[in-house]
């Protein structure tokens, strides 16, 4: 089975994202820029992502646009991971960017367990 992928600069929140994954079943590798997203991806398929929307070297978005146009990874699920509070039309904007949905900070862990649920 392939892994979850992480993409948050925060340490702790990268600890607690993994370990709470790890407590569902998931197994999780994680990353803290862009940089290293795309490294990533280059050498692994994840079976899903899991994007803050402000990471060192591109906006979660940008970098969200970015992967989806790689054919290996446009059936991959990203889902934003973010404290952002969002005004009307802005989680379109996020569906539009390739996002499949977005869970907000602090994490809702049952939230984000349905989605990697439905996305199943």
């Amino acid at each position: 089975m392939s892994k979850i992928l992480i993409v948050e600069d925060d340490k702790a929140n990268r600890i607690l994202l993994s370990s709470l994954l790890e407590i569902y079943g998931y197994e999780s590798d994680s990353v803290s820029s862009a940089a290293e997203t795309i490294a990533y991806v280059e050498q692994e398929c994840p079976r899903a992502i899991l994007m803050d929307l402000r990471i060192p070297g591109a906006d979660g978005v940008t970098l969200t646009r970015q992967l989806k146009e790689d054919l290996r990874l446009s059936n991959v699920p990203v889902i934003a991971v973010t404290a952002k509070q969002f005004l009307p039309g802005e989680e379109e904007e996020l569906r539009s960017a390739g996002f499949a949905g977005y869970v907000p900070k602090p994490v809702d862990f049952q939230s984000l367990h349905d989605y990697l649920t439905e996305l199943a």
